[in-house]
């Protein structure tokens, strides 16, 4: 079994299947993996403020909650949900312009990656769910708008799943970093007391 120390953006890629290292992410989830973390990296993901320091001034104020939607786990979610929710009407006015001239599989996809933002390396991702969802439905206006919906429900659904589970899953080891801002403090205390004629 191997041991893995995961970062933030770690966690997105595993939360967010949309996400550009979504599929490189998921292959450290295979069984045979332990993951661990630190409570610094709960906190940007989960708990961290759009806008506050990475790093809290003092790690005895550091507030780190699993179940809170304020990181950058809250920030992705919104991101998403907005791009998608501004830029629906849109779409479906390039699909109720296309109705006439007959729809396909090929044209629904080109007016999706035209109205909604999407990074290419998340492209396949979007691509495999209208080829799962027209599977099994015939190629109309009205499905195509559909599609479009489940597909942000899916993945807003889906991402508070896994962040569920990655929380429930992922080990949180104690950080160093308390320790660590003491020692820089007793070197810079013990600096200040050196003299060239006697060393500590």
């Amino acid at each position: 079994m191997t041991r893995y120390f995961v970062d933030t953006n770690v966690l997105i890629g595993l939360t967010f299947s949309h996400d550009r290292w979504a599929v490189e992410a998921e292959r450290i989830l295979d069984g045979h993996n332990t993951l661990f973390t630190s409570e610094f990296v709960i906190y940007e993901y989960c708990s961290r403020p759009q806008g506050a320091p990475r790093v809290v001034s003092d790690p005895d104020q550091l507030q780190v909650d699993p179940d809170d939607t304020d990181g950058v786990f809250g920030t992705v979610l919104e991101d998403f949900q907005e791009n998608v929710e501004d830029n629906i009407p849109m779409y479906n006015r390039e699909i109720d312009l296309q109705r006439y001239d007959g729809l396909s599989f090929e044209s629904i996809l080109e007016i999706f990656f035209d109205n909604i933002e999407v990074r290419s390396q998340a492209k396949p991702h979007f691509v495999r769910h209208f080829q799962n969802y027209f599977s099994s439905r015939e190629i109309t206006p009205r499905n195509a708008k559909r599609c479009v919906e489940d597909l942000r429900d899916r993945v807003l659904h889906d991402a508070k799943e896994r962040k569920d589970a990655l929380m429930d899953a992922v080990h949180v080891m104690s950080s160093t970093y308390d320790d660590q801002e003491r020692a820089r403090g007793q070197s810079r205390s013990t600096s200040e007391f050196k003299s060239p004629g006697f060393l500590l």
